[in-house]
């Protein structure tokens, strides 16, 4: 819980008009109490008139006395008060309330202070893998406990030249002084995180603890905090997107991809603006008789200052940017055209079609992307959904629920790239799919008796026994061809059959 430090001290600290209020009350009292007693002391006490003249005089000058005692103490007093106020302020600006670790203002401050004075030094970028399943599980509460565990692991296991901090959200920083190599400081950073061990248990829950940490040093790469700091934060991003659970140096490469992403993502606005997208389609063919049972609607971007930019360069970007949601809607509107002018012709031919995990699991993507179906008289029942195993890894439960309400209307739903998650086999028992579609990765290396060829025959059995269609893709010779056809697989595409190209040239 935040300290209001300011709320703690309200009741000692008056405004300036009530405090001399205060000390002038207690000085006129104290005054009065002088004047109508002191004279009726003496009295009592001095019958000598020689005498009692001298202490009157000198009666005033104890007066005096006494009462500048009594302000200087009133005035230490509240200067005392005044110096714990500002030292709980300096305290909460300087330092997190959570954790107690300095904040990112103390540590922005620290960087400077060694850029200023020419001081060599590494900076090591922090960000808790997959923090906000602990969030999701089992509440912000266990979060906090678990950003405090980590913030008090990295202070103990900091040496004491080291500033360890907490930047904001799940992000910690160390800065390491002095001169060092990159393998030393990477071996220094590796001992810290082994200190946590493996994992973090929490009512019956255990959490694989790993970081992804960008490192950025001085000088070279950076002359300033927020030069330094941007460039560790792209190398932490770097680890992020390379898989997590890793340390990063940072390189002048680094900020060229960002740049160039910048760059992308601006030309891919265009691109969506101007129409330079087109939809290319696959065929899905009855391995058997070498029929076309269906389409794939496969994404491509002519752009008009780049040429032909690979979806696995603009894919992955959009769904970082959010513009994957204006590129899922058209993709949707135009294979919905083409399956009714499809229907119109007498042909009867499925359509899959890829959707993002960003547009599945999305609060408002998914209910926009609902609302499209309503627009068109089709028969869903030939349009098929695919979907990654990585897009429902996240909240298993909420994907259930998605996929549901897009069957419900007839959709059918495929699996793709089955194989490359997590957890494949659980989500083949898990997931109300209908289609299996076997990765390329897969059926490139197929022969009868290694592993991949192993695996196929059993998945092929395994789907057909859950009531599962299968479909190979990546089909690229005739040798995979008539394995993939011995074996009982009944449907697949790839180049070896038919490449991805205009509606025209493939009708």
């Amino acid at each position: 819980m935040t300290r209001d430090v300011k709320g703690d001290k309200k009741n000692k600290i008056m405004g300036p008009k009530l405090e001399a209020l205060r000390f002038s009350l207690i000085y006129l009292s104290l005054g009065l109490l002088w004047i109508l007693l002191s004279d009726r002391i003496l009295a009592v006490f001095v019958r000598d008139f020689e005498v009692y003249s001298h202490l009157q005089l000198y009666k005033g000058w104890f007066y005096v006395f006494i009462t500048t005692i009594l302000i200087y103490i009133l005035l230490l007093k509240r200067g005392v008060i005044i110096r714990e106020a500002f030292d709980d302020l300096k305290k909460a600006a300087y330092s997190d309330s959570l954790t107690g670790l300095p904040n990112k203002t103390a540590f922005l401050n620290y960087l400077e202070k060694h850029t200023i004075e020419k001081e060599p030094f590494y900076f090591a970028y922090i960000d808790l893998d997959n923090f906000r399943y602990i969030n999701d599980t089992l509440g912000h509460k266990a979060g906090d406990e678990y950003l405090s565990f980590i913030a008090k692991g990295l202070a103990d296991a900091c040496e004491e030249n080291e500033f360890p901090a907490r930047l904001g959200g799940d992000e910690f920083g160390i800065l390491f002084p002095g001169k060092a190599s990159n393998e030393d400081i990477e071996k220094r950073i590796e001992k810290i995180f082994q200190n946590f061990g493996k994992f973090w248990k929490k009512e019956n829950h255990q959490f694989f603890i790993s970081f992804s940490t960008g490192v950025a040093k001085y000088p070279g790469d950076g002359t300033n905090p927020s030069e330094l700091y941007k460039n560790a934060n792209i190398a932490m991003n770097q680890v992020k997107k390379s898989g997590k659970n890793n340390i990063i140096f940072f390189e002048q490469v680094h900020l060229k991809n960002v740049t160039d992403n910048v760059e992308l993502a601006n030309d891919l606005q265009q691109a969506i603006e101007n129409q330079e997208l087109v939809l290319y389609y696959q065929p899905v063919f009855n391995i058997t008789t070498l029929e076309m049972v269906g389409l794939e609607a496969l994404i491509r971007w002519k752009s008009k200052k780049r040429g032909f930019v690979s979806p696995e360069s603009f894919i992955p970007l959009a769904e970082e940017t959010g513009q994957i949601l204006e590129i899922d809607k058209w993709v949707l509107k135009q294979t919905l055209e083409m399956k009714k002018y499809l229907e119109e012709q007498g042909k009867m031919l499925e359509i899959g079609i890829n959707l993002s995990s960003k547009t599945l699991m999305g609060e408002v993507n998914f209910p926009y992307f609902l609302k499209i179906f309503d627009g068109f008289n089709v028969d869903f029942s030939g349009i098929t959904i695919e979907i990654t195993e990585t897009a429902v890894i996240g909240d298993v439960d909420l994907a259930i629920e998605r996929i549901k309400m897009l069957r419900s209307r007839g959709i059918k739903i495929a699996l793709d790239d089955f194989g490359t998650g997590f957890s494949s086999l659980n989500h083949l028992k898990n997931l109300p799919i209908d289609i299996v579609k076997l990765d390329r990765s897969f059926i490139g290396s197929i022969s009868e008796d290694n592993r991949e060829g192993l695996i196929i025959k059993a998945v092929i059995s395994l789907s057909k026994s859950l009531g599962f269609q299968v479909i190979a893709e990546g089909i690229e010779n005739e040798g995979q061809l008539t394995y993939l056809r011995k074996n009982g697989c009944p449907l697949g595409q790839g180049f070896y059959l038919q490449r991805p190209d205009s509606i025209e040239k493939i009708l």
